[in-house]
């Protein structure tokens, strides 16, 4: 009778052991726990009325063993995975599907593509386009609520709902006019347990990325807009060729920054976010949805040339936006004050950095390493083999006002 009582108290002790197991997820603290009550009441001949029986079965080599080879640590690692592993991915593919339905996470994906990838070009263009006219009209742009209220009027007319997570920060030191899209930086809102997607780092590379976008944007608005010209009575014939002269100018320039445009949007933001939409929706865990996340943005700063590794390649770009911008800044003033040593002077400085990209980027596409920039090598080729506007030729009063 007391042995059959002591039986019963040892099988309840082993029912509790088998629980705490099951529901821990530190497997070297589980296997010590359980393996310290193992040495002290280790039934060899009855099976537990309660006990599991599959754990029973993986633990029965175990019991029968009088001296092991391996650590006993190991042989109950190995006993347990099984079983714990089965319970994991139960318990993962619950909280992925979850997280996408109740917490909305494709949709906060959706958000970053949208907004902060610029994939909503007509509602982010409602947002850039005036901030962009007040900087050339020189008036004051770095203002909290204006921002915010240029972003919330944008989104308003077609993503009603998302201006309560999504906001603009602006830093308080003045730039110097070619750097000011660096103030600018979005803010979204989001709560436990997204922001552990969304972590600090995370939000960090987006808004680099976001702020590149903006640069890119300001250099192809302010060659697109609509320029001044003439003064009342027209233009002289003098003046007529200097326009024309401008005009070839424009066109260089707007032929790299389009490209250039056309490659982030298109060759990187939508492929790459393609591919990271199909493997989120084939991830089963937490951690996978976290490293593929990590990896989608790290890809995209990669491609878009903003890593420390290519940062001679971006110092390039960013000085032939800026020309665009100089440009601009320059027919602002009046076509009669755009001298030839000005335009001389852009396009020397455009030929140098357009040709130094094109070859950087021929040979890069030539060793078989990143395959994606051969769209943006062929589209640019053309401003490599194009014959010099601001010529000695073409510098005659009858061609050119001096």
């Amino acid at each position: 009778g007391e042995e059959g009582t002591s039986l019963e108290g040892k099988g309840s002790r082993y029912e509790e052991g088998a629980d705490l197991l099951l529901e821990s997820w530190n497997l070297d603290l589980l296997a010590k726990r359980f393996l310290s009550g193992l040495t002290q009441t280790v039934p060899v001949h009855p099976q537990p009325k309660s006990f599991s029986v599959k754990l029973w079965d993986d633990l029965q080599p175990l019991m029968k063993t009088t001296s092991l080879s391996v650590p006993l640590t190991m042989v109950a690692l190995k006993c347990l995975h099984p079983l714990l592993e089965k319970r994991y991915t139960k318990v993962s593919g619950a909280l992925v599907k979850t997280l996408k339905s109740e917490y909305k996470l494709m949709e906060s994906f959706r958000i970053m593509q949208l907004f902060y990838l610029m994939e909503a070009g007509d509602v982010m263009k409602e947002f850039y386009c005036d901030i962009f006219q007040r900087i050339l009209n020189k008036e004051h742009w770095q203002d909290m609520y204006y921002l915010n209220t240029l972003l919330q009027d944008a989104l308003c007319s077609r993503f009603l709902g998302v201006e309560k997570n999504l906001s603009v920060l602006v830093s308080s030191d003045p730039p110097a006019y070619t750097k000011e899209m660096s103030t600018i930086s979005l803010s979204f809102k989001v709560d436990w347990p997204l922001d552990i997607v969304f972590h600090e780092q995370v939000m960090h590379t987006y808004n680099k990325v976001f702020q590149f976008l903006l640069h890119v944007k300001w250099a192809k608005w302010s060659l697109e807009t609509k320029m001044k010209v003439s003064e009342v009575g027209g233009l002289s014939r003098a003046e007529a060729a200097k326009l024309h002269l401008v005009h070839l100018l424009r066109g260089r320039l707007l032929l790299f920054v389009n490209n250039l445009d056309n490659y982030l949007m298109t060759r990187i933001f939508y492929s790459v976010g393609a591919e990271f939409k199909s493997n989120v929706n084939q991830a089963e865990d937490l951690d996978s949805i976290i490293t593929l996340h990590q990896s989608y943005i790290s890809t995209v700063f990669d491609r878009c040339l903003l890593n420390k590794k290519a940062s001679f390649v971006k110092e390039a770009i960013m000085k032939t936006l800026n020309l665009a911008l100089l440009f601009r800044r320059k027919w602002n003033e009046g076509l009669c004050k755009f001298s030839w040593s000005d335009g001389e002077q852009i396009e020397s400085e455009f030929s140098k950095c357009s040709h130094f990209l094109i070859s950087i980027l021929e040979n890069t596409v030539r060793r078989g390493t990143f395959p994606h920039l051969e769209t943006l090598v062929f589209a640019l080729i053309p401003l490599k083999h194009g014959q010099k506007i601001f010529a000695s030729n073409n510098r005659t009063e009858s061609h050119f006002l001096l």
